[in-house]
C-alpha cells in the first residue's frame, strides 16, 4: 500500500474578505511599483512626488494585514462581529487618502 495521499481541496471558499484583503495586497504592490524610479518614469510622475505614493502603499498594506488578521480570527472559530463594523470604515479611509493622494499629484497640491 501507498502512502501517497491526493491534494486536498480547500475546505471553504474564498470569503469576501479574503477578496478584499487580496485586493489590497495587489493594490499595495501597484501603488509600491509606482513610487519606484521605474513607476515614476512609465506614469510621468516627478521624482519628488513618490513619497506620497509610498506611504499610500504602505497605508494599504497595514489595511491588508488588518483585514488578514480579522480573517485569521474569523477562520479560527473567534467571534469577529463587533470588529467587522471597522471594515467599511477601512476601505472608505483607504479609498479618501488614494484619491486624495492622485488628486495632489495630478493637480500639483502643495505638499502632495
Amino acid at each position: 500500500m501507498s502512502d501517497y495521499l491526493p491534494p486536498q481541496k480547500r475546505e471553504n471558499p474564498a470569503t469576501r474578505l479574503e477578496w478584499m484583503a487580496a485586493g489590497l495586497g495587489i493594490g499595495a504592490a501597484a501603488v509600491l511599483f509606482a513610487s519606484t524610479l521605474t513607476g515614476s518614469e512609465l506614469l510621468h510622475i516627478e521624482p519628488g512626488r513618490t513619497g506620497i505614493l509610498r506611504s499610500l502603499g504602505f497605508a494599504w498594506m497595514c489595511a491588508c494585514i488588518v483585514l488578514l488578521s480579522l480573517r485569521r480570527r474569523e477562520r479560527s472559530g473567534a467571534d469577529i462581529g463587533g470588529d467587522r463594523k471597522f471594515i467599511p470604515l477601512i476601505l472608505i479611509a483607504v479609498v479618501a487618502a488614494t484619491l486624495l493622494a492622485i488628486a495632489g499629484i495630478i493637480f500639483d497640491f502643495p505638499g502632495a
